[in-house]
This record gives C-alpha cells, sequence and structure tokens, in this order.
C-alpha cells in the first residue's frame, strides 16, 4: 500500500469523541453469556482505521476521499495497480484469487482495517478478500454499485442512475458525494470575484461535461449550447461564465468558444492549467447550465441552492435501446441485480427526474419543475450511518472497554441517542 503525499491529510488523525454519560449500562457479552458493566467515562480516544482502496478514475476517487475527510476517521490510501483482466476474474472470483501486486504489498497483512471505502467494481475483490482475511471485522462501504452481490457490503451508497433495488444496505441519495464545502467555496469566492467584476451580473455558469459512456459531446452539441447560453442571457441579462471540463472533446471546445458573441469569460481545461476557475464559477455564479451528461456536475450545481437549468441532448443510440428495454424490466430483474449477476447500465435520465421531482431543476419554460425542497445533505447522512455502523461493530467486538484498549482502539459506550458527536 502507497501513501498518497498530498492527499492522506486525514493519515493518524484521532477524533474526540464527546459521549453521552452513561451509567451502570450492561452489555451483553454472547460468548461468555454475562453482562459487563460499562462505567461512565468522559471524551476518549477513538481512533478506527480505514483504508480507501482508489481506482482508476478521477470522479470515484474524489468522492472517496471526501467521504474519509467527512469520517474524521484516520486513513490511508491503495492505489489500483491491477490490469483489467485480473479484476474481472478476481470479481467473479469474489475475491478469492491471489493476486499479485507491483506496489509495496501492505494488502498482505494485518492490521486490518475497520473500514474499507471502495467505489465501483474495480475493487471489490481486494475489498472483500480484506474482509475475509479479517474474520469479517473489516466492513466494506461502496459508492455506485458494485457490480457484485449486493449483500456483500454493510452499506452501498447510490445514486438513481445506476438503477439499483431498495435494500436495507442501500442508501439511495439524491447527490454523488463530491458536494464543494462552504469554506472551499468562500476561498474560492474571495479568489476569484476580481476577475469576474468587469462582467455585468447575474453571471449564469455554463458547465460543459462531455464524452462518456453513455453520451457523445461534439461540435454539434457545443454550438447547440453556446446557442442555448446566449439565449438564457439575453433572456435574464448578465454575462456567462463558460468552462469546459476534462471530458470535453477539443473540437467540441473549439465549437463552444467560436459559438459565443456575448460577454462571457472561457476557460478550457487542461491538465496543465494554473489556475481553474470551476470553483469560483460554483460560488459566485447566479444561475447555472449544466450539461446532462455529468451526475458529479449536476450534483455540486444542485448542492449551490442556486436556478440550474439541464441542457439535454440524446445519448449514444445503444444507450438508448439498452435502456428503453431495461426500464420496464427492472422490478423483474430484483433479484438477480442483488445477487449481481445482473449489472443494471447507468441510466442518468433516472437521475434527472429525481432532481426535477425535488424542485433542484428549471426549465426556460418554466422557473421549476417543482416546489424545491431543502438541499439534501447526502454526505452528512452518509457518514452518520458509516459512524453508527463502525460504532456497532467495534461495541460487537469489544464489549469489555478493557479489551479495546488491548486492540489499540479504545471505544466509549454507545449511548442510546446515538454514536455521539464530533
Amino acid at each position: 500500500m502507497s501513501v498518497h503525499p498530498i492527499l492522506t491529510t486525514g493519515v493518524d488523525r484521532t477524533v474526540e469523541l464527546e459521549v453521552e454519560s452513561v451509567s451502570d449500562r450492561s452489555v451483553a457479552d454472547t460468548k461468555a453469556g454475562s453482562p459487563s458493566v460499562r462505567p461512565a467515562p468522559g471524551p476518549r480516544k477513538f481512533d478506527p482505521q480505514v483504508w480507501v482502496l482508489a481506482g482508476m478514475h478521477k470522479g470515484d476517487n474524489g468522492q472517496l476521499l471526501n467521504l474519509a475527510e467527512a469520517l474524521a476517521f484516520s486513513y490511508r490510501i491503495d492505489w489500483d495497480d491491477q490490469g483489467s483482466a485480473s479484476i474481472m476474474a478476481d470479481r467473479i472470483a469474489g475475491g478469492r484469487l491471489t493476486v499479485r501486486r507491483r506496489g509495496a504489498g501492505a494488502l498482505a497483512g494485518p492490521p486490518w482495517p475497520d473500514l474499507i471505502l471502495i467505489a465501483g467494481g474495480r475493487r471489490v475483490g481486494d475489498a472483500l478478500r480484506i474482509k475475509r482475511a479479517s474474520g469479517g471485522r473489516s466492513r466494506i462501504v461502496c459508492l455506485g454499485r458494485p457490480w457484485a452481490n449486493l449483500a456483500a457490503f454493510d452499506i452501498v451508497v447510490t445514486t438513481a442512475q445506476y438503477c439499483l433495488p431498495r435494500r436495507t444496505n442501500i442508501l439511495h441519495n439524491t447527490f454523488t458525494l463530491n458536494q464543494v464545502d462552504g469554506a472551499e467555496l468562500a476561498a474560492a469566492a474571495a479568489r476569484w470575484e476580481g476577475d469576474f467584476a468587469h462582467l455585468k451580473r447575474p453571471w449564469t455558469a455554463v458547465l460543459a461535461g462531455g464524452k462518456s459512456g453513455s453520451y457523445s459531446f461534439g461540435p454539434e452539441i457545443a454550438e447547440r449550447l453556446a446557442k442555448e447560453a446566449k439565449g438564457y442571457a439575453r433572456d435574464h441579462g448578465g454575462s456567462l461564465l463558460v468552462t469546459t471540463s476534462p471530458r470535453t472533446p477539443a473540437a467540441a471546445t473549439q465549437a463552444l468558444r467560436r459559438s459565443l458573441d456575448c460577454p462571457h469569460i472561457f476557460h478550457a481545461w487542461t491538465p496543465d492549467a494554473d489556475a481553474n476557475p470551476y470553483l469560483g464559477y460554483l460560488a459566485l455564479a447566479d444561475r447555472f447550465i449544466v450539461t446532462c451528461d455529468s451526475a458529479s456536475v449536476l450534483s455540486q450545481a444542485c448542492a449551490t441552492g442556486k436556478p440550474v437549468t439541464l441542457f439535454k441532448y440524446q445519448p449514444r443510440l445503444t444507450s438508448r435501446i439498452v435502456t428503453a428495454l431495461q426500464r420496464p424490466l427492472l422490478p423483474y430483474l430484483e433479484r438477480l441485480t442483488t445477487a449481481g449477476i445482473w449489472v443494471p447500465a447507468r441510466d442518468m435520465t433516472r437521475f434527472h427526474d429525481v432532481l426535477a421531482r425535488q424542485g433542484l431543476l428549471e426549465t426556460r419554460s418554466r422557473e421549476s419543475e417543482g416546489a424545491q425542497e431543502e438541499i439534501p445533505d447526502d454526505l452528512g447522512r452518509v457518514v452518520r450511518s458509516i459512524r453508527a455502523l463502525v460504532m456497532k461493530s467495534l461495541a460487537q467486538d469489544f464489549p469489555d472497554p478493557k479489551a479495546g484498549e488491548a486492540h489499540g482502539s479504545p471505544i466509549p459506550p454507545m449511548a442510546e441517542s446515538g454514536y455521539g458527536r464530533v
């Protein structure tokens, strides 16, 4: 396991939990058959260990790191070094293969983590192997869709486009977990406001996506986006703040740039850009136009609470055919999906529909699809669920506080109202 020198700000962190006073609390020792009584301590050291098994996709890894930071547990990052064929075979075998790793190899031995975080199916084999080696003590949380038997995971955190069934271990969120916190937005606002000051308000941010498994974003689509953005600026006044993304093809970037003939700022994403105004757009824009291909960008824009207009264009023909055939069959495929035999195709229309039903999207013909509900605190809900899971797991493993101290992770007694507060 290699530890990234920049992204491991959570390593070696110890958390102070304030726990409600609990006196004369009996915790059944199922092995001995006799109760042990916890005293009523003040705040105690509690430091569950987390392994973040990163994959190949930056968006997924960003969500994993966001979650790891929000949990406030110590964590380490293991970077993916397996080939696709090895991963597919390992996934089919349920993590029972012996996998040779090119890295430092820290996955090969204990101490095993209390919690494993993965996204998608790429690291499923590693996660299951670790859980098996730990005797089932390590808990697994998967973001997105795991491409495996859903019962193998303690918590699956998903969004509507993945079409997963309703189960007690699945959290169905409105947004992806890459929301930007208030402090970052405030810093971005201070950094970029002067650069935008010459433009007339209101500012409409145009967030262009790009190619994905379901969508192809070419020059014609880019020109349509520019036309709609100009019309929006004409109707509402003000200026445009335009940016492309890592997935925007060069030809589409050029078409978008040359089609804009109204007051605007244009940022063409490049990997070596010295400064990216994207967070400044999120912080300072008065409204957004976002292409329909990215759940992450839509989540970040909608989470600001500002008006968001969805720019729709057709998915690829194969995606349209597959999702059209799949939709009426989903209820009948739930058992196969739960068993990991059938993995539903991604259906972004379902994600858009959830946002619209909650009043988080606008159209040019209507100010809102519905009455806007309170912005969901999806990250907070996930953090509370995971912390409760870890606390419950440690309490079951070490019903005697002294046993927990011997393990190296003293645990506070669980209060009736929950896991305590940070």
